[in-house]
């Protein structure tokens, strides 16, 4: 009997998990049912904010000569993380983002610039793409 039992357990959880990679390939695909396994490219896995980046600064250095170069270029404080030694800001208009992350990774004390990513409640989970 519980042969029986761990048998159907195991072929319902199989089926759910077939279920949720098929929705999620199908929401990727356009809605279009495939059989074929599709992995979607890297630069489809996300998207990013055209105009705001997240700056991480060396909480021993401070704070203070990242907002002097934020002052002098033009850009804007979004949110200051508290919690962690970091802000998220709006660069400037008169630069593309690249430019802006090449400007603010060499301010003193930056220790790392990311673009902001977006993520929307309604995009399929994902794992995390691990390059060996």
């Amino acid at each position: 009997m519980k042969l029986i039992f761990l048998y159907i357990s195991v072929l319902l959880f199989s089926a759910c998990h077939t279920s949720r990679n098929a929705m999620s390939l199908n929401a990727w695909n356009g809605g279009k049912d495939s059989s074929i396994v599709v992995t979607p490219p890297r630069d489809a896995i996300g998207e990013f904010s055209p105009s705001t980046l997240i700056i991480s600064y060396d909480a021993q250095v401070g704070k203070q000569p990242l907002l002097d170069a934020i002052k002098a270029c033009g850009a804007q404080v979004i949110y200051d993380y508290k919690m962690m030694s970091g802000m998220a800001i709006k660069k400037p208009d008169n630069m593309t983002l690249d430019e802006a992350i090449a400007h603010f990774s060499k301010v003193k004390g930056v220790t790392h610039v990311a673009r902001d990513r977006i993520i929307r409640l309604t995009d399929p989970i994902r794992p995390p793409v691990v390059d060996r």
